[in-house]
């Protein structure tokens, strides 16, 4: 799967930006969650929401098996039929809206904590059906490359980093959940 490599950002909407909405996407912005938005440099049209048929066109069988890690990984419940939060432009895959991910529910951080369970509604991932119904000699090696990326790709070093960063200019969080072993 070729994927597109967007830009990350912090987004914070100035007093300014706001000032120049009309009075109905303000309203919007209140209900929200005032704190920092994480997002990246915005995607030119023309793209294609996802669809079954995209998905057998743009995306190999071992392409779902690492989305599906992925957003297991990151506890993402975003991802599902009526939600499914992926895009296709040029042939390429892109992954959006990851707002419902890691431990956003007390319940699931309480889990993690107490209990080191890993509690995540995976049925209801896009791709869960289809990789259940697949035999598994077929999905023999679907996340190798998954595990690779995962074992000699991430250094989680920069966890602290972030913290930093996050604090200093005013997101309120709070020490990570995890503590990463890195060898």
């Amino acid at each position: 799967m070729a994927s597109y490599s967007l830009k990350p950002a912090l987004i914070e909407f100035t007093p300014s930006f706001l000032g120049n909405l009309s009075g109905r996407f303000k309203e919007i912005l209140r209900s929200k969650d005032a704190r920092l938005k994480f997002g990246t440099e915005l995607l030119q049209s023309p793209y294609s929401n996802y669809s079954p048929s995209l998905q057998k066109q743009y995306l190999e069988s071992y392409d779902l098996g690492s989305i599906y890690a992925f957003d297991n990984l990151i506890l993402n419940v975003d991802r599902r039929t009526d939600k499914p939060n992926l895009l296709f432009k040029s042939e390429k895959a892109v992954l959006i809206d990851h707002e419902l991910t890691l431990a956003t529910a007390e319940n699931t951080r309480n889990k993690l904590i107490n209990n080191n369970i890993w509690a995540h509604n995976y049925k209801r991932h896009i791709f869960h059906e289809v990789l259940t119904k697949i035999d598994s000699k077929e999905k023999d090696g679907w996340f190798d490359e998954f595990a690779y990326y995962l074992r000699d790709l991430i250094n989680m070093n920069f966890i602290d980093q972030i913290h930093d960063q996050l604090s200093e200019v005013g997101h309120p969080v709070s020490r990570p959940l995890i503590t990463w072993t890195v060898s």
